[in-house]
């Protein structure tokens, strides 16, 4: 139960992530909700943005299996975080939760985050730890690719620099204050430059280890493939707006290829070191041609995007809304 101190909360749960991936993953995303120690029924809202990838008799059977669920419907073609910024606008808690829908959380993920909020008043913004199963090889090929690397210690909340959308809480004034960006050239990439804009504002990010959240596996080889490809295209694009530029030119090309090959090998050198030191280091052989592969795939949408901006996030579109 929730004491007095603590503040209002609505929760938002996104469903774009279903284009590519099993609809019964946000059965499972939503048996975990129900699952929180503290009870949803407190929730101001617990709102399911609605786009065009859960049919409306899916939609029926959850709205009756869970009572606290509400929906909402989206325009067709509304994108991941143009959906949360609906969300946002369309909720009224003190609190604001972002979910996946390919996300499960932990018993105590929703009281952790309540809790520190309530005592934590210089707090704007908590960042969950979400993981991918290590127990499994795709799992740890997954982490060797820092794709959500997992949880490496058993710290207290300490202060962060960044945020997956799939599992952050913000004060409702500090999305007043620094709202969410859509209209960029990234496709998940938002939240990296959402969080340098906090941090500029003086907004204090934490990260708070028991608010867990466990990501899906990628549903395929296809979507393995495609999710590289567009972590390179934000890489690349990151990059130029973090110096000005929204294209690119002359400058910012001659200077990104040594900062994404640093940052590769950076990447592949710190997840080899910490997963060794964890139970998934019985897949390490068997992992580590894959995720080399996936690594090069990073590279080759950077280039792309390089040569053609907009040439992959258009075709994600168009694949995701067919």
């Amino acid at each position: 139960m929730l004491s007095p101190g603590h503040p209002t909360f609505s929760i938002l749960i996104e469903t774009e992530n279903l284009a590519r991936a099993d609809d019964d993953e946000l059965r499972l995303c939503l048996d975990s909700l129900a699952a929180q120690r503290v009870s949803l029924e407190t929730a101001d809202q617990v709102l399911l943005l609605c786009g065009s990838h859960v049919p409306a008799e899916v939609l029926a059977s959850y709205r009756s299996r869970y009572p606290w669920l509400e929906t909402l419907a989206l325009a067709p073609g509304v994108e991941y975080y143009e959906a949360k910024t609906a969300g946002l606008e369309a909720s009224s808690g003190d609190i604001v939760i972002f979910c996946d829908s390919d996300c499960a959380y932990s018993v105590d993920w929703l009281e952790s985050i309540l809790d520190l909020f309530a005592n934590r008043e210089d707090v704007a913004v908590i960042a969950g730890e979400t993981v991918m199963p290590d127990a499994t090889w795709l799992g740890a090929t997954m982490q060797l690719c820092h794709m959500f690397p997992g949880r490496l210690t058993d710290e207290e909340p300490a202060p962060t620099r960044n945020y997956w959308a799939n599992n952050v809480a913000f004060r409702r004034q500090a999305l007043v204050r620094c709202p969410l960006p859509t209209d960029l050239r990234l496709y998940r990439g938002h939240c990296t430059l959402h969080a340098r804009q906090l941090r500029d504002l003086e907004q204090l990010i934490v990260k708070h280890p028991k608010a867990q959240a466990l990501h899906a596996t990628p549903n395929g080889l296809s979507h393995v493939v495609w999710r590289f490809l567009m972590k390179g295209h934000d890489k690349a694009h990151q990059f130029w707006m973090h110096r000005g530029s929204t294209t690119p030119n002359l400058a910012t090309r001659a200077a990104w290829s040594p900062f994404v090959l640093r940052e590769t090998l950076s990447s592949i050198r710190h997840v080899l070191r910490e997963r060794c030191r964890s139970r998934s280091r019985r897949f390490l052989a068997a992992a580590l041609p894959p995720a080399l592969a996936c690594h090069t795939l990073v590279v080759v949408g950077a280039l792309t995007a390089t040569v053609f901006p907009t040439a992959l996030l258009s075709l994600s579109r168009r694949l995701e809304s067919s």
